[in-house]
């Protein structure tokens, strides 16, 4: 991995972690809690199998 793509990959994460506090208070007013939480944890399901699907 190149600096840039170092940069490229530390920048999304720092934008997405900034953006998830946003959602989240949004969330948490029209949600329940554990509504929440599924929906997070089949999004990391999703973006896991889309980066390391290939490699299984």
């Amino acid at each position: 991995m190149t600096q840039k793509q170092a940069n490229l990959v530390l920048a999304t994460v720092s934008i997405a972690w900034g953006l998830s506090y946003i959602f989240m208070k949004l969330g948490i007013d029209g949600m329940p809690p554990a509504s929440i939480v599924a929906l997070r944890c089949g999004i990391a399901f999703i973006v896991t199998v889309l980066i390391f699907g290939k490699k299984k």
